[in-house]
């Protein structure tokens, strides 16, 4: 007896969904590793931070998040991926600036 005409589509479709789904379980699975990875440099940070200092800095977190805006709103602007190196290199230079302002604000208080 022959296969109904649409039978032959059917089970390719199905194979794909199958395929479908392993590839996005293997995306998910990497996403998670991703994030996991960005909470574990979050944690070792602030572990460094306060076992240096004796005080949590909360600045840290800030430093990251404008490090992380700096990279998403270049990304998007004629740099392309260009702006993945020039917003990874904010959160490397913005402690830097801080301080800066932070020491000559504290000098001309002491003065």
């Amino acid at each position: 007896m022959p296969a109904a005409p649409g039978a032959a589509g059917r089970l390719t479709a199905a194979r794909c969904s199958h395929l479908v789904n392993r590839t996005l379980l293997l995306q998910q699975v990497l996403n998670g590793l991703a994030i996991g990875s960005v909470y574990a440099i979050f944690a070792l940070g602030y572990t460094l931070i306060f076992s240096v200092l004796r005080i949590i800095n909360f600045t840290h977190g800030a430093i990251f998040t404008l490090g992380a805006y700096a990279t998403y709103a270049l990304t998007g602007s004629p740099f392309g991926i260009n702006g993945l190196l020039a917003g990874a290199t904010v959160p490397f230079k913005l402690p830097f600036v801080l301080a800066l302002v932070g020491d000559r604000s504290s000098r001309r208080s002491a003065a």
